[in-house]
């Protein structure tokens, strides 16, 4: 085993602390901007996810770059279905942070902006239960925890595809959970 090993696994585990810093920021954010009775406290909580933003980026690439490292002086098979799943999540991640999150976040604290309501209003009141919105930020975080476990684990390919599934299923009962589904009867009705 190489004497680098040590150093790039400790590279490594710092993206991952990291990463978990950025999760962090946005689990708190998110919960402010669900709790906020003003738009003042949405607009502080929009605000407070810019850092987590770029943290996530950072983390993401450091976590790509050493795990390519590692991978190749520890000998592990690129192929690994372990490896395969966690592509799959660093993948959806980064897709999902900038064409669903950012987007909504971003319009709702223009909505927050632009509001002449020191409440919330109903526009930023449906911008912040948007159901893709929470979807996204519930696959971020669940998806984050499914790493570390997959990178812990290093399971076998019927574990691993289960381990991957659960940030996409948790994901989707989190925006069912939130859409207004009496809003679907009252269009029937009326």
């Amino acid at each position: 085993m190489s004497v680098l090993v040590p150093l790039v696994l400790f590279a490594h585990l710092l993206g991952v602390a990291a990463l978990s810093g950025a999760i962090t920021l946005e689990i708190v954010a998110t919960a402010r901007i669900r709790r906020a009775t003003s738009t003042s406290q949405i607009r502080a909580a929009v605000a407070a996810l810019t850092p987590a933003s770029a943290l996530f980026r950072i983390s993401s690439m450091q976590l790509i770059g050493t795990g390519i490292v590692l991978m190749r002086l520890v000998g592990w098979d690129w192929r690994a279905p372990w490896l395969i799943a966690a592509y799959v999540l660093v993948f959806a991640i980064a897709l999902i942070g900038p064409l669903v999150n950012r987007p909504r976040l971003l319009a709702l604290g223009k909505a927050a902006e632009e509001s002449t309501a020191s409440i919330v209003d109903g526009e930023c009141d449906a911008r912040r239960r948007d159901p893709l919105l929470r979807c996204g930020s519930t696959f971020a975080i669940v998806a984050t925890v499914a790493l570390i476990a997959l990178m812990a684990i290093k399971p076998v390919f019927s574990v691993a595809v289960a381990i991957a599934l659960v940030p996409f299923l948790l994901a989707v009962i989190a925006a069912v959970a939130d859409i207004p589904w009496g809003m679907f009867a009252a269009r029937q009705a009326g």
